[in-house]
């Protein structure tokens, strides 16, 4: 029961409206996943896993594009509508490079804004773990995260996360893109937000002008756990910058060890 809950944590962190239960030996799935990806890649939250995807519904069939896997599941765009709760759903996909295809059956288990309101699913989301630490340290300003939550529209959320969360690209697709970038970047993160902080060392090392802050303790909402670290981190980030101090990374500071340059 335990690591039920922690799975629907997870794909509220993710962003998910819809949430379809796991291949029975998810195990076996991710490292069937990580023989195909760059030994670089394995030790991702996420990594981007562009394949075709059949969708097989008891009266419909679809097709749908994989963006990304992790260790908690498969993304996959699809024209398909959203199914009701506890449709039987398989897929039928094959990792690039392999022959044969993986057929999981799953089952859409809940679309919590839709169908249980904002009243149930913002005490589901506030709880988070990544929510839990501004409980810990603010009870009174996580009650008043979780009222304002509350008091949201459900059909508002439910669309944000299903047009705009659960399309947008992963941070890793966009990497060719980020080193293009020159505009000053200030990248903060708890160190226990841990769907963030792969992603904010990935930001740090691709984009050139970029800083990465890591607030010890904290969860997702770092503004309003450590306010205090927060604003000084910003401040001094807008100080720099203003000041012409905020510049490009040294080239020769970029390399895998701490003391023997870069390509040695």
């Amino acid at each position: 029961m335990l690591e039920h809950v922690r799975e629907h944590a997870r794909a509220v962190r993710a962003g998910a409206d819809d949430v379809v239960e796991k291949p029975i030996n998810r195990v076996s799935l991710i490292q069937s996943v990580n023989h195909f990806m760059r030994l670089a890649m394995r030790g991702l939250v996420r990594v981007p896993l562009e394949t075709d995807v059949d969708l097989t519904l008891p009266a419909e069939e679809s097709q749908g594009r994989s963006v990304n896997v992790s260790r908690g599941g498969i993304f996959v765009e699809t024209d398909l509508g959203c199914p009701a709760p506890d449709t039987q759903l398989r897929l039928s996909f094959a990792l690039p490079e392999a022959g044969q295809r993986i057929a999981p059956t799953a089952r859409v288990v809940w679309r919590r804004f839709e169908t249980e309101g904002m009243e149930k699913t913002g005490d589901f989301y506030a709880y988070g773990p990544a929510r839990v630490q501004l409980l810990e340290k603010d009870p009174l300003g996580w009650k008043e995260f979780r009222d304002r939550l509350v008091a949201g529209s459900a059909t508002g959320h439910a669309l944000t996360m299903r047009g705009v969360q659960m399309r947008r690209p992963t941070i890793y697709s966009l990497e060719p893109r980020l080193t293009l970038l020159e505009v000053p970047t200030l990248v903060v993160t708890g160190d226990e937000d841990e769907p963030c902080l792969e992603p904010g060392l990935f930001m740090k090392r691709k984009i050139p002008t970029s800083g990465l802050v890591v607030l010890p303790k904290s969860g997702h909402a770092v503004n309003l756990e450590e306010p205090d670290a927060f604003n000084r981190a910003v401040l001094d980030f807008l100080t720099a910058v203003d000041a012409g101090r905020w510049t490009r990374r040294r080239p020769d500071s970029i390399a895998k060890s701490g003391i023997l340059p870069a390509g040695r």
